[in-house]
This record gives C-alpha cells, structure tokens and sequence, in this order.
C-alpha cells in the first residue's frame, strides 16, 4: 500500500531482536558445538575445572575450552562467519581439541613438555575428555611444578595463536613452552609468599606434640668437590617392627652440598612413601636445608628438588622437618660416605 518495507525479527513479540530471543533461536536450530546437554551436566567441572591448582584466570579458560565457548574457527563457522574457521598454524578447520592438541604446531609443543608420561593427546574425542586427561600430567624436575601444567601450557598455546592471527608475530614452540613452564613457577612462588605468616613452622625444632606412630626418618649426604658426586644415605626407623628401612645411592652433576643433602632428604621421602608409612618426622643434619623447607624460602638452586618435597609431603598423613646434630645422624652418614667412597673407586 507504498509503506515502506522495513526488517521484522518475527522470534520475538515486537518484531525487534533481542540477544535474548537470538539465543534461543540457536538452540532450537542447534548452532551449538557439539555436546549434547546431558555431557556437560555428568561431567565433573569441580574436580577437572575449580579444583585444578591453577590460577582462578586459566580456571575460567579451562571451563571456556570445556564448554567451547572460546572464538575459534569451529563456532565461527557454526555462526556463517567462514572467513575465520582456518587454525592460523595449519589452515585445518580450528576446533579446541585441533587447536590444543593435534595442530602440528601443538604437538610440537607437547614433545617439550617436561612431564612422567604423555597420553597419546592426539586421539582425544573432544575438549571434555582433555581435560580428564590433563588431571594425570606431572611436571618432572627440575621444574619446580607441583601443581597443574595443562592450563599453563593451553594459554600459552592461545597466546600464541593470537599473536600469528592479528599481529602476524610466530612465537616457536620451545619458547611457548618456556613461557608456560615460567609463568607456573612464578604463580607458585607468589602463592608462598600469599600465605598468613602465622602457617609458616619453626625453622628447626619439631613440634611438642606428635600423633601415634611417628617413624623417625634420617638422611644425610657426602660430597666431592673435585669430582661434583655425591653419596646420599637414609634410614627410616620403624619403631612398631622392631627394624629399619634404610638405603643409599649415589649421584653426579652436583653442584653443592646442599644440593646434595636436598636430594638425600627426598630420597628419604619416597623411601617411605613406597613403604606406605603414614606418618614421618624428617631429620637431617643439614641446618640450612631444613630452614629453608619450614619457612618457603627457597634458593634458585634448590628450588626445583624442594617443590618435589613439598609436592611429595602431602602423601603423608603427618610430616615435620627438622635439624638433628651430626653425631645423632650417624647411620644415615655412614651410608652416604660408604656409597660415595663404592663410587669413587669404581670411577677410577
């Protein structure tokens, strides 16, 4: 009748759109990724998502890669928007999982993952399933992690792949990884330093109180300052049977003696972690070492061996650390100095 044409949104009542009816007009088309509801309702978000010790920001970067609700190609594509569904790295339709875990470029940077053992990554079914994966990653030392790895190395990933996409800018894989594993140490460190002063322990006197069943563990260590080899000697005393747990090793590349006595005082703890002892009072004769472990201290140099005690420290059901002289350390300084002098001798 010559009105003039004009647009109606015919999804809502007033013929205007709305973010709200723009939504529901993608679930009723299905222009959601791919998992159905009932997926993401029995999968467990608090154990693979906000337990994770990791920051609160790569928390909510992790429930974005569970829930595909990051802007990449995939869902740009579920939208129209073709021209950005090409990965930046390959030119393969991006999806998380292309993305994170089986773009070329990707895998390059799970080669450099310093952890115990790598799943096969690249046979993942979808994002939910990574991040089942992701809770069985351990860092190896010397990296000084003890917490999760995935999260960190995911938004470095990311980071990455916005640097090539809108900055033209090819940061490599090695330094990809590097980044990851700095910025989780240094989160680490600043979570220490976050804590109230009155958690921190005596440097060097055990408690007045200990629970039933204490097993007193002593380690010690020798070392060679010509040769950078060092004996390490423990002794666990099993009060209840009557009998000790106790062994030795040795090790080369060390670069201090109390580098060593850190190693020796590990290897005490996982002595007893494989003996299933609940509860250890962990001695050595080492006054720095110790005064390092109680008050979060940590040196460069031993910051990677004692974050290994510190992650190994929650197995146990009660710990303490402190310092013993000299001639109360006999058994495990006997151990220590044999094994270096068996060493020494068989290098010669």
């Amino acid at each position: 009748m010559g009105a003039e044409d004009v647009y109606c949104w015919y999804r809502s009542r007033s013929g205007s759109y709305t973010v709200k009816s723009g939504y529901n007009a993608m679930v009723e088309t299905n222009a959601f990724p791919p998992h159905p509801i009932s997926a993401y309702q029995s999968f467990n978000w608090n154990k693979y998502v906000w337990a994770v010790n990791t920051s609160p920001k790569l928390k909510l970067f992790l429930w974005k890669i569970g829930r595909g609700a990051l802007p990449l190609g995939e869902n740009f594509q579920a939208r129209g928007l073709f021209a950005f569904k090409a990965c930046p790295h390959c030119g393969e339709i991006e999806s998380a999982t292309h993305l994170f875990l089986e773009c070329p470029f990707a895998r390059q940077v799970w080669a450099r993952a310093p952890v115990s053992s790598l799943p096969d990554l690249t046979n993942v079914a979808d994002s939910l399933q990574a991040l089942m994966l992701a809770s069985s990653l351990v860092c190896l030392p010397p990296t000084g992690i003890s917490s999760d790895i995935f999260s960190w190395i995911c938004s470095n990933i990311w980071t990455a792949r916005n640097n090539l996409l809108f900055e033209n800018r090819h940061i490599s894989a090695s330094t990809v990884m590097t980044n990851a594993i700095s910025r989780a140490r240094e989160w680490l460190v600043a979570q220490e330093y976050c804590r109230p002063l009155h958690q921190v322990p005596p440097i060097c006197q055990p408690p007045t109180h200990f629970p039933p069943e204490v097993t007193p563990c002593n380690s010690d260590a020798a070392w060679k300052n010509d040769s950078l080899t060092a004996g390490l000697g423990w002794v666990n005393h099993c009060d209840r049977a009557g009998q000790q747990i106790h062994g030795s090793s040795w090790c080369d590349s060390i670069s201090s003696p109390l580098l060593a006595e850190a190693i020796a005082l590990k290897m005490t703890l996982l002595a007893a972690q494989s003996s299933c002892i609940p509860n250890v009072w962990i001695r050595s004769d080492s006054q720095g070492l110790i005064r390092a472990i109680n008050s979060k201290s940590y040196p460069m140099e031993l910051f990677g061996v004692l974050m290994d005690i510190e992650f190994l420290s929650v197995s146990f059901d009660f710990i303490c650390f402190s310092f013993i002289p000299r001639d109360q350390n006999s058994a495990a300084d006997f151990l220590a100095k044999a094994v270096l002098r068996n060493a020494s001798h068989a290098m010669y």
